[in-house]
């Protein structure tokens, strides 16, 4: 896509400019009613040339790229992809999440390039709905499991069979699944756009963000904390 505006603009640029020249050498030769319909010609492809050739990308705007894309990286959005929000999933899957709607609001996160930005508001928008209903309608197992995992109100084995848990299931799930799908939606258009744009996305396939592990360690230290006062030790249960 890339390649095409490239080859778009060189040609649509050209063009516009021998039609000018054409303009100036004819000028007082054509009716008047010609020139004027050169000036629209000339006019319509200059706009062309705009679509095709938005502004160049800027040093910041990849900086700020890579930022988001380290945060909500490959992994961060497979671990999310992989869950169908009926079965039991870890909470860690919502840190990167937390770090993008938390951490990345300011106006000093947003995009110059306004396209860019534009996808970038979807993906927060997205985001804080997302977090949003996992937090209303996702819940600690009862009884068993570690203060990380979270089930829609029931564990599939707590579930089974059991119509009216079966039922409060299936109304936490459909408010989280669909939230969680749009989610990853925004985030591969935006990427989509970037890679099309000329920004480079290697990010993605970097480490998790050091902001994301701060949230894994406070996560991890709550839930020993609750190990150590329930159970009377800090390791993991068996």
């Amino acid at each position: 896509m890339q390649r095409f505006r490239e080859h778009a603009q060189e040609f649509i640029g050209g063009l516009v400019a021998a039609l000018t020249i054409l303009g100036f050498f004819l000028l007082l030769s054509w009716p008047t009613s010609l020139i004027v319909a050169l000036l629209i010609v000339i006019a319509f492809l200059g706009y062309l040339l705009w679509r095709v050739a938005p502004p160049g990308i800027h040093a910041g705007d990849q900086e700020r790229l890579n930022d988001l894309l380290r945060i909500l990286n490959r992994r961060a959005e497979e671990n999310i992809a992989a869950q169908d929000f009926y079965a039991t999933w870890n909470g860690q899957i919502m840190n990167p999440i937390k770090v993008f709607v938390f951490e990345r609001e300011g106006i000093e996160h947003h995009f110059l390039d306004p396209r860019l930005e534009e996808k970038r508001a979807v993906l927060y928008a997205a985001a804080s709905e997302f977090l949003k209903q996992e937090a209303k309608h996702g819940f600690p197992p009862q009884g068993w499991g570690t203060t990380a995992d979270r089930v829609p109100g029931y564990s599939p084995s707590e579930s089974e069979g059991l119509v009216d848990r079966e039922e409060t299931v299936e109304i936490h799930r459909s408010a989280i699944f669909p939230a969680a799908a749009a989610f990853l939606e925004a985030h591969a258009e935006l990427v989509q756009y970037a890679r099309d744009r000329g920004y480079l996305v290697d990010a993605l396939t970097e480490e998790r963000h050091p902001k994301v592990h701060e949230w894994d360690r406070i996560q991890e230290n709550a839930e020993r904390r609750v190990q150590k006062r329930v159970f009377g030790r800090s390791d993991g249960l068996t």
